[in-house]
């Protein structure tokens, strides 16, 4: 039986640890899943069946807040990117992991860049670099450079976006990153094409077109043949420019993206316009707004009408100009409103954001301010302890010097009686009746040997076991023999028969 139940007990263990087991290798696989894939909604939905996250392990728990905060950023959910953006930041500080203090602290700039704050972004982005530089991670400190050089630009320091774009290009090539090639190129294109400085936008826009072919990321192969369509246009090249146009287009279509083949095609439409080809640009406006009238977008729906309403100036048909000009004031007054509202709504959670992030600012103080009296408790209670631990020491200290000063003395004593009888035995040698003369009320043989066993250095307990009564018994007889004498302890007992020998 017992043999039984140890088996038994083995097989749970067993059990238990290939569980335990399987749960962390399914919760490594979910997170590997999770930080790989690009779409916020994803990753949510991925990092929701990740078992316990409060109990994984500090190198997947950094991971986990990582990936999550990055997933609210994306989504423009700000005090949620930056909580856990924080937690995976102070874990990883507290345990020097180097690569998630840049991670984060790169994922947190960028939350700052997005919501408008430049300068806390700056400040974030210069400790997440130092680290990185510190570390020796070349690509996080390439795309930590892209990116301060991103919001320099926006914040029309046009020198600083320069310099940190191009380190960032510079350490990208180095390492043949092909990814941040091709955003360190299109940042400097961004930057030159603001200052018209076209002919270097033009260079930096080919190159990242060529990487970004090579990545077939067809988001920002759009985003850059536009651009390379608006420098051409702006040099008045108008076929290179509708080559360009065309050519984002195609990729806007393999992007798949509805809104962005209608403002790719709302450009075409306009080089047109420009290069007098009416008939071609009507047609392209009218395809763009039977699309944007389809998916419910009334921005390109207002250009379109714009460009149908210069169309109709020009081939002298002003009835339908009125038409047109009356379309574009109505669809962009909508705009307006709806404009309005959004602000409202922005307005109110930034409101919200704000009072959440001080109410949390006061609890933190208020939890800081709790722990630092909780800690000075500690000491006062402590100090305490330790003064009254020295004073029960010193105090018992105090005791068995005096009990042995009194042994001492009762020794003495007792060798100075036992000197004039002559005698060296650790018990008085004198008899009943010598001690009795005097005393008002005589010691009984009982008190006497009681006596006598109390003048040697023997407690009440070792007098109990020695006469065969209890320790109470011995005190009831010492207490007698006390008041017999006329004395309250042994040493004056001592004294009184050392007085009557």
């Amino acid at each position: 039986m017992p043999q039984f139940k140890l088996k038994y007990a083995l097989l749970v263990l067993l059990l238990f640890c290939v569980w335990n087991s399987n749960g962390q290798v399914n919760n490594r696989n979910m997170l590997d899943s999770a930080y790989e894939e690009n779409n916020p909604h994803v990753v949510l939905k991925l990092l929701s069946e990740v078992h316990s996250p409060d109990n994984l392990p500090d190198s997947l728990k950094t991971v986990y807040l990582l990936t999550k905060g990055i997933a609210f950023g994306k989504l423009g959910i700000e005090d949620s990117a930056l909580f856990y953006l924080n937690r995976c930041l102070k874990i990883s500080t507290n345990r020097d992991y180097h690569y998630f203090i840049a991670r984060a602290g790169n994922a947190k700039g960028l939350v700052f860049f997005h919501f408008g704050r430049y300068e806390e972004a700056i400040q974030t982005y210069q400790e997440a670099l130092i680290v990185a530089e510190n570390s020796k991670f070349p690509k996080e400190e390439s795309t930590i450079l892209g990116n301060m050089g991103g919001v320099y630009f926006q914040m029309n320091d046009y020198l600083s976006a320069i310099k940190y774009s191009t380190k960032s290009l510079e350490i990208a090539k180095e390492l043949s990153d092909i990814e941040n090639m091709a955003y360190g190129h299109l940042r400097l294109a961004v930057v030159y094409e603001e200052i018209d400085s076209l002919n270097l936008s033009l260079f930096h826009n080919s190159n990242a077109s060529k990487y970004a072919q090579t990545l077939e990321n067809y988001v920002l192969l759009t985003y850059i043949q536009k651009t390379l369509g608006n420098i051409h246009k702006k040099l008045g090249r108008l076929d290179s420019s509708l080559y360009y146009h065309k050519k984002a287009l195609e990729s806007a279509k393999l992007e798949g993206e509805t809104e962005n083949i209608a403002s790719t095609t709302l450009e075409i439409a306009r080089v047109y316009l420009e290069s007098n080809n009416l008939e071609m640009a009507e047609k392209e406006t009218q395809a763009i707004l039977h699309l944007a009238l389809e998916n419910r977008f009334p921005l390109q729906s207002k250009h379109a009408h714009d460009i149908l309403y210069q169309i109709a100036l020009r081939k002298g048909n002003f009835e339908k100009a009125l038409a047109e000009r009356n379309q574009y004031i109505l669809v962009n007054d909508s705009l307006n409103a709806k404009e309005t509202k959004e602000r409202i709504a922005e307005m109110e959670i930034k409101y919200e954001t704000a009072k959440k992030e001080k109410e949390i600012i006061e609890a933190n103080a208020e939890i800081e301010r709790r722990e630092r009296f909780q800690t000075f408790l500690y000491i006062i209670i402590g100090t305490i302890l330790l003064f009254s631990l020295i004073a029960i020491l010193l105090l018992i200290q105090r005791f068995r010097l005096k009990k042995a000063l009194l042994f001492q003395e009762i020794d003495t004593l007792r060798a100075q009686i036992n000197s004039i009888f002559g005698v060296g035995s650790q018990k008085i040698n004198l008899t009943l009746d010598q001690i009795n003369e005097g005393l008002f009320k005589p010691l009984s043989e009982r008190e006497f040997e009681i006596l006598n066993e109390a003048i040697s250095e023997k407690t009440n307990s070792e007098i109990a076991d020695t006469v065969f009564v209890s320790v109470n018994t011995v005190k009831t007889h010492l207490k007698n023999i006390y008041i017999k004498l006329g004395v309250s302890n042994r040493k004056e007992a001592l004294e009184a028969l050392l007085s009557k020998s």
